[in-house]
């Protein structure tokens, strides 16, 4: 997919790859997600960049579906207090462990 790119990137370049709006590449730059200078007022960024913000998101990835999945716990109000605490610590157990093996992988 990238091999179609040169080694590096502009804005434009990183908006059709990731398929998001400039103002967002913009505030990816701005906040150092993605490593990348300026010259002048054009940013720069280097493709390795780029595949390592898009692995670093990939990694990621079980550990947010996870805590999307304990906040909906959180927010059904039928379960008892009581099971809302097994709940969680089984998740945050489970957690742990999703990360712990993604960083030695």
């Amino acid at each position: 997919m990238l091999n179609d790119y040169r080694d590096i990137l502009t804005v434009e370049d990183v908006q059709d790859i990731l398929g998001i709006g400039k103002n967002a590449v913009y505030q990816l730059c701005r906040e150092h997600s993605l490593e990348c200078f300026r010259i002048n007022r054009k940013w720069i960024i280097p493709k390795i960049s780029l595949c390592e913000y898009i692995e670093k998101q990939r990694k990621a990835q079980p550990a947010y579906l996870v805590y999307r999945w304990l906040t909906h716990v959180n927010a059904l109000s039928y379960i008892s207090r009581y099971n809302l605490a097994q709940y969680r610590s089984r998740v945050l157990k489970l957690l742990f462990i999703i990360q712990k093996n993604i960083t030695y992988h």
